[in-house]
């Protein structure tokens, strides 16, 4: 009789557990239909899409542009480099850095239009060199960019992206 009232609930029960594998599929297959919070502001491959020059606590505090120089390829770049895993925090801000020194170099310089004949352009357009008084201005302003990345905070902030980078790729690769 013992044996009987085994045998019955295990043939009972069995459905029930065979179902639950399955139900288990169906709600990670519900929770990929909706992208979750955390990731409504991604931009595949990185879990949160770069959004130019911006402050940590108010992102429009930091403006991307000094005068005609635009830093915002070297904050974004900054920024994907923050969402890349294995990145190194060091070598995330140094690249920065160099990206807006560049930017003052490349957008301070003074252009000298190629010339053309009967709509043909004979030479190309050269540059001179940035006048020196307004690029050591704009390296002022390059740098203190720079050393507010460089302050204690903003590692923080590097491993927070690192933290989320990797839990978008285990969602993505999941869900996607």
């Amino acid at each position: 009789m013992k044996t009987l009232l085994i045998l019955i609930l295990s043939l009972v029960s069995l459905p029930l557990v065979a179902g639950h594998g399955d139900s288990k599929k169906a709600r990670e297959k519900e929770d990929c239909r909706k992208t979750p919070r955390e990731f409504r502001k991604a931009e595949h491959p990185y879990a949160k899409k770069p959004d130019g020059c911006s402050g940590y606590s108010d992102p429009h505090e930091v403006r991307d542009t000094w005068g005609p120089v635009n830093f915002t390829s070297a904050c974004n770049a900054h920024d994907r480099c923050y969402y890349t895993r294995g990145s190194s925090w060091k070598k995330c801000n140094e690249r920065f850095r160099k990206d807006l020194l560049n930017a003052c170099h490349d957008d301070l310089r003074i252009k000298i239009p190629g010339i053309s004949f009967r709509g043909k352009k004979i030479t190309g357009d050269k540059y001179l060199p940035p006048d020196p008084g307004r690029y050591a201005l704009c390296v002022k302003v390059a740098l203190s960019y720079y050393v507010v990345v460089q302050a204690g905070v903003a590692f923080d902030i590097f491993e927070d992206a690192q933290k989320l980078q990797k839990s978008y790729e285990r969602w993505h690769k999941r869900c996607r």
